[in-house]
This record gives structure tokens, C-alpha cells and sequence, in this order.
């Protein structure tokens, strides 16, 4: 996982909070993963790991905003509600990062649970 941590570094120096966050959310998506009893749980702890890395299209500030709770302007709103977006533009340079998989909910392996369902769950979060 090379390339996320180095993501993650530029990510750190550029918006703290936000790297603080996306370390956070991976604390949640192991804890629901464990719950689950899920293996092969890396493509969620990664997705996890880069789900804020949107924010770095933001304009300095807006995430501390966003963070802490304060109103935004109608062009922070914006800009903040289409940070995935931007992410998932990103990510897609890297050919690496394009979801093989599908995880239905109630499936304990994510590699083999597409022929289960046509819902999907977080293993599309950077698409």
C-alpha cells in the first residue's frame, strides 16, 4: 500500500484535520469489519484511509470549518459536498485503485460475494 501512504502524507501536511479523520473512520470500518467477521478487509481500511483525500481540492480552512462545526458558505457547502467526487477522479489515475469487487452485506469475503447481490456496500467508495 505504497501509494496510499504516501497520499496519506500529502494529505497530513495539506489538512490535518482531515487526515485525522480518514484515520478515525479506518478505527470504525475495523471495529464494524471485526464485528462482522470479515477477512480480507484491506480494500475497506484503504478506502477508509482515503476517504477524505478529497479535501485536498478544498480552499484552506474549509475542512477546520467543516470539523468544528461552523456554518459554511453556499461555495464551501458545494465545494465540500463534491469532495468524493474529486477523490474518486483522483484515485482513478491509479490503475490499481479501480474496485474489482463487490461486498454484499452479510458476505464475510469480499472477493467472492458479487454473484450474491446486486447491492453494494463500501468497496465502491473510491469509484
Amino acid at each position: 500500500m505504497g501509494c496510499v501512504t504516501v497520499l496519506t502524507e500529502i494529505l497530513s501536511v495539506v489538512y490535518p484535520a482531515a487526515f485525522s479523520r480518514s484515520f478515525r473512520i479506518k478505527h470504525y470500518v475495523a471495529l464494524v469489519t471485526k464485528a462482522l467477521g470479515m477477512r480480507d478487509v484491506w480494500q475497506f481500511e484503504a478506502a477508509a484511509i482515503l476517504s477524505q483525500i478529497g479535501c485536498i481540492t478544498l480552499p484552506l480552512g474549509t475542512t477546520d470549518k467543516v470539523y468544528a462545526g461552523a456554518e459554511l458558505s453556499a461555495e464551501e457547502s458545494r465545494l465540500f459536498a463534491r469532495h468524493p467526487l474529486a477523490a474518486a477522479a483522483f484515485l482513478r489515475r491509479f490503475g490499481a485503485w479501480k474496485p474489482r469487487r463487490r461486498l454484499s452485506p452479510g458476505s464475510k469475503n469480499p472477493t467472492t460475494s458479487m454473484r450474491r447481490s446486486r447491492r453494494t456496500w463500501p468497496a465502491t467508495w473510491w469509484r
